[in-house]
């Protein structure tokens, strides 16, 4: 007996990866880096002055990711969260901690977080912090998910 014909269809699609991964993930890193930066810098407590620097540093960067953050949003079109929009909203907290680091620093430089080898704890914890928070992002989006 001869079998009713089938009608099959083979549909493939090809992502380039280099150029979301420089227009969206880049700046990301980038702006990590930088507000680790600030983070090892190091706000001298008895300098009041570095609160209007660290909001001003962070005003700055929290515009910087947002600009971006926008551009995925508006590239990728989804409804509900994408993967790298973790990332950025990672970015986001990590902006606001390194304010109100600064601020402990210079309103609260005998508070033990501070004086333990000039603020170590914060800088020894912030990329491992990111790093796990990363994962579980991860975990939860491409394995649980």
């Amino acid at each position: 007996m001869i079998g009713a014909p089938e009608l099959n269809f083979a549909i493939s699609s090809q992502r380039l990866f280099l150029g979301p991964f420089i227009a969206f993930l880049m700046p990301a890193v980038v702006a990590a880096l930088m507000i680790f930066a600030f983070l090892l810098n190091g706000s001298k407590p008895d300098e009041p002055e570095e609160i209007v620097t660290a909001l001003s540093y962070t005003a700055a960067l929290f515009f910087v990711i947002a600009v971006v953050h926008t551009a995925l949003r508006d590239d990728a079109a989804a409804i509900g969260l994408t993967y790298l929009e973790y990332f950025y909203i990672l970015l986001y907290l990590m902006v606001v901690f390194v304010a109100i680091n600064t601020f402990i620093i210079v309103r609260r430089p005998k508070s033990p977080l501070v004086r333990f080898e000039r603020n170590l704890a914060s800088k020894l914890l912030f990329w491992p912090v990111v790093l796990i928070v990363m994962l579980i992002a991860t975990l939860s989006i491409f394995v649980y998910g």
